[in-house]
């Protein structure tokens, strides 16, 4: 496959995977505006903490056989089938597994209706484990227009069943009933929009040769999902639903760039990356517009979400959420690392290495797990919130160094490529702290939402006047990208 023919599929995918993100994010912005004027924090805690069991349980017996399919040259029917046959024995596992210890979970954190929740997502996991595993093929081969119906179809339908529900009995179960109606509507989906179909087979030869892959994904991934879980627990332990379900809105809200954009974008930035793994030239360039892209796009968005921070959280969540003001400042920090931070693994991944990324959030974790405790009972909510960012600031920098050494390049070549950006991102700063030293005039959300708008608005001419008269590479990016799309049609 030539150079042409790979760049048209890899921006073919990233078209797909952002129109992607971008209605997820509408969808969940939405509905979160929505929710928190209809239930109270406590019912967003004690979703949280259900959601929390069912991540931990699956997380613990996640093979990371389909990033092993990513990375293969050649997938054949027998391989599909192994993976698919794995994902049902875990899905009834995972059943199976949450009814027994269910009652006990609920004790532990002494919520009784943990219980009748965590049923309800009981089977949403063995529902789950019956989705179509040809959905990692076609991420293999960029075909993101089938999978961006998928996601969209499934997120509307638990929206709108989520919605439903909570208008008519306001409590969390609405929640628990809107995450299963999803899940069966995504397994459906799978299955009607996707022509190939698995069969119910096992072979040991192709599950010994993913696995060796996998089991550093399994290994990595364990510990990134302790990172980013370990704050639930210690919250809901410590602090009670109600401040967790404070916390669980302010993350969502501040981390929308790391979970719903660049997550989502991520389905096509690693079998994009596959794609060139034999050519470190091609890899590197790869890389590095990635990062083009998340600094261009998110770093603009979040920097004025951290600016204007307060009346965010007073016109569009709601007065009553202030109290979590300094966790959600904190919590956009960690946001805007982690979406650049989460693209070094993939890196490691395409090269064969996954386990440099074990190494680096080992240490994270445990930097983690040192500060989480003593700051959590001193400082609250934004205590835990500091005790998960500083680490991953520490840990980023260690991502970037090996990735840096791996494809042989330094890190002022990363500043030269992102000039354009940064200097516009300098100058946005510079006119909001202006701004708000010397006028006060946002009082509603349609004036919060005018601000915004004509911020980024104004980041974007900065950004490319300094691209037009440096490397033109956001021009040139955006152009190439123009032209595909326009050929297409």
């Amino acid at each position: 496959m030539n150079q042409k023919t790979n760049e048209a599929k890899v921006l073919n995918g990233i078209g797909w995977s952002s129109l992607s993100s971008i209605i997820n994010y509408i969808l969940l912005f939405t509905r979160t505006f929505i929710l928190v004027r209809i239930l109270a924090p406590q019912d967003f805690g004690l979703m949280a903490l259900s959601l929390l069991l069912l991540t931990t349980i699956k997380q613990f017996s996640y093979l990371g056989l389909e990033q092993a399919l990513i990375q293969q040259t050649n997938v054949n029917k027998s391989t599909v089938n192994t993976i698919w046959t794995i994902s049902i024995i875990r899905g009834i596992f995972f059943f199976a597994l949450i009814i027994l210890i269910s009652p006990y979970y609920a004790n532990f954190f002494t919520q009784p209706n943990l219980i009748s929740i965590l049923y309800v997502l009981s089977f949403a996991s063995i529902i789950s484990g019956f989705k179509n595993s040809y959905v990692s093929v076609l991420q293999k081969e960029l075909k993101f227009d089938i999978i961006f119906k998928l996601i969209v179809i499934s997120g509307l339908v638990e929206f709108c069943t989520t919605i439903a529900l909570a208008i008519i009995y306001e409590n969390v179960m609405a929640l628990a009933v809107g995450y299963l109606i999803g899940a069966i509507t995504n397994v459906l989906l799978s299955f009607l929009l996707i022509s190939r179909k698995p069969n119910f087979s096992f072979n040991y030869n192709e599950f010994i040769q993913l696995f060796r892959f996998g089991k550093w994904v399994l290994g990595g991934g364990v510990i990134i999902f302790l990172i980013v879980n370990i704050d639930t627990f210690v919250i809901g332990k410590l602090l009670g639903v109600t401040l967790l379900g404070l916390y669980q809105i302010v993350y969502r809200f501040s981390n929308f760039a790391a979970t719903d954009i660049v997550l989502t974008f991520s389905q096509s930035i690693y079998p994009s990356f596959a794609l060139v793994k034999n050519d470190l030239n091609e890899l590197k360039k790869y890389f590095l517009n990635t990062i083009l892209i998340i600094t261009f796009i998110i770093m603009p968005i979040m920097t004025i979400l951290l600016f204007y921070a307060q009346d965010f959280i007073y016109y569009l969540i709601g007065p009553d959420w202030i109290p979590a003001l300094l966790t959600f400042e904190i919590l956009i920090l960690f946001g805007m690392t982690r979406s650049l931070a989460s693209i070094c693994g993939f890196v490691f991944w395409t090269i064969g290495k996954p386990k440099i990324q074990t190494y680096i959030s080992f240490f994270q974790f445990i930097l983690i797990c040192i500060l989480i405790y003593p700051l959590s009972i001193k400082y609250s909510i934004a205590g835990t919130a500091a005790a998960i960012t500083l680490p991953l600031i520490i840990s980023s920098w260690f991502s970037y160094y090996f990735v840096k050494k791996e494809l042989n390049f330094k890190i002022k070549d990363i500043i030269s490529y992102l000039s354009a950006p940064i200097l516009g991102l300098i100058s946005l700063i510079l006119t909001m702290i202006y701004i708000q030293n010397n006028f006060e005039y946002i009082n509603s959300v349609l004036l919060f939402l005018t601000n915004f708008i004509c911020l980024f608005a104004l980041y974007l001419i900065f950004t490319f006047i300094y691209d037009y008269i440096g490397n033109k590479r956001v021009i040139n990016l955006i152009m190439n990208a123009y032209n595909h799309f326009y050929r297409d049609k």
